[in-house]
């Protein structure tokens, strides 16, 4: 009859180390096995490091040929993560499965190398080398951000080229707001669907009692230290944050359209340096809210006549205008206004060339624009579609540089192209009343309007007219 230990070595041989782990633990192995990068932000003392090393032995032996890489931020926490955790993890696998190499931080497992080594940048050159199929990062919240920047693009990114293998960061936020992993990484895998956040209580190893204590040891639950370090925020300051106001639990939505809308879109080409990013408003005229409901953003260097026609086949999509070949434009179903940040000599060639009429939008009194849209969500007079991910990235994640003078630059966000074709939008957004006006009233109180089918039509404007007054009726 086979022995309990018989059957955690049958499982050992298999790779099927589940059973080590408790149910959160599974979730954060789990749910990046079908994405090449994910960042989990978690709480501290939810069994981060030990998670990550079975994660690591489950893989080496099922890819056999393997090179897995387990990153701590210090060389220390290196030897902590052997000492601690691994140690702990492989005294009851079979005899031979796992077994220590001449170097203290690499193991044969089966076929496949696990190789334990430090983020920092005195050490990290020492896990260059071999096309690891599986790199996973432990606390780099913990390392400097240009160490962490070092690391990812100069020693770990180019061993998953060849490889195609993947890449996990699992940390908790750092005390840098303008750390790499927040500014860079966290974006970066937001817009893939690989973010995921896990807090103190969602671990079911933390008691009552364990909690207690950390609550304690942060200072209280109003404390940022507590926020950053158990609810795995990342905490925002107003000094350096370009929209502070910005909320996406209060500002995010679904946008529903009203019956009357004037539209107005902004494009901010960047050039060759920076993104290109377009946005299209439409003012609630009933409820006063500017509402951002479709955005667009380019790579560097992208041709202009390719985002042109992109902008005109979102126009074309929502039934503003028609476009067809080189026809000229026909005119707009609905009033649209069109503004590009762009070399004056750009927009006439666009307008020449492309049949595609455009302006140059104010740009004085730049800062004050901007306040005027952080005014605009602190009074919840704005909202942003839920599609337009990459404007909403920019609102949550873009900063100041350290003088508060420009926008930092980042590879995910760039130069804040979304955000300032927002700022532009909402200075030249049409707040006119987009609904058809009443041209004159007679004495039998009747109604006219002119050019009735510009505005959806006689049974239309019958079922307007007739909410104004029981006595009011609409005539032609």
């Amino acid at each position: 009859m086979a022995t309990e230990l018989d059957v955690r070595h049958e499982l050992w041989r298999r790779g099927e180390l589940s059973w080590k782990l408790d149910s959160l633990q599974q979730r954060i192995r789990d749910q990046s096995q079908e994405t090449d990068e994910s960042l989990t932000l978690s709480s501290r003392q939810i069994g981060k490091s030990f998670e990550a090393l079975v994660e690591a032995l489950e893989f080496c032996i099922r890819h056999p040929g393997s090179i897995v890489r387990v990153l701590a931020p210090t060389l220390k926490q290196a030897g902590e993560i052997i000492e601690d955790n691994l140690a702990r993890i492989i005294e009851d696998a079979p005899p031979g499965l796992v077994r220590p190499k001449k170097s203290a931080y690499r193991w044969q497992v089966g076929r496949s190398s696990l190789r334990i080594g430090a983020l920092e940048r005195q050490y990290v050159d020492a896990n260059r080398g071999g096309n690891a199929k599986l790199i996973i990062c432990e606390e780099g919240g913990f390392v400097s951000s240009d160490d962490y920047r070092y690391a990812y693009e100069s020693v770990l990114g180019p061993q998953l080229m060849r490889s195609k293998g993947r890449i996990k960061h699992v940390t908790t936020p750092s005390e840098d707001e303008g750390h790499y992993i927040h500014t860079e990484i966290l974006p970066k895998c937001e817009l893939a669907g690989a973010v995921w956040r896990y807090t103190i209580d969602d671990s079911p190893s933390v008691t009552p009692e364990m909690r207690a204590h950390a609550v304690k040891l942060a200072g209280g639950e109003h404390t940022d230290g507590w926020k950053r370090e158990y609810l795995a925020q990342i905490i925002r300051s107003i000094e350096t944050v370009i929209i502070p106001s910005f909320d996406k639990a209060r500002h995010v939505v679904k946008a529903a359209l009203p019956a009357h809308r004037h539209w107005t879109l902004v494009l901010d080409a960047g050039g060759s340096r920076d993104l290109h990013a377009a946005v299209l408003l439409y003012f609630d005229y009933e409820r006063a809210k500017a509402v951002a409901y479709r955005a667009a953003k380019w790579d560097q260097g992208t041709n202009t006549r390719q985002i042109v026609r992109d902008l005109k086949a979102l126009e074309e999509s929502l039934g503003l205008c028609l476009w067809g070949g080189d026809r000229k434009t026909q005119e707009p179903r609905e009033k649209i206004q069109r503004w590009a940040d762009a070399p004056p000599q750009l927009l006439i060639d666009i307008a020449q060339d492309e049949k595609y009429p455009i302006s140059l939008p104010p740009k004085d009194d730049r800062d004050a624009a901007i306040n005027m849209v952080d005014v605009a969500f602190a009074r919840d007079a704005m909202e942003v579609d839920e599609s337009c991910a990459h404007l909403i990235q920019s609102l949550v994640y873009g900063r100041w540089n350290k003088q508060r003078t420009d926008f930092e630059r980042t590879k995910a966000l760039g130069h804040w192209d979304s955000g300032m074709a927002l700022v532009y939008a909402h200075r030249v957004l049409d707040r006119t009343n987009p609904f058809p006006h009443i041209t004159e009233i007679d004495t039998d109180r009747q109604v006219r309007i002119t050019r009735p089918e510009k505005h959806g039509g006689e049974a239309q404007m019958a079922a307007i007219v007739s909410g104004m007054s029981p006595r009011v009726r609409w005539k032609r």
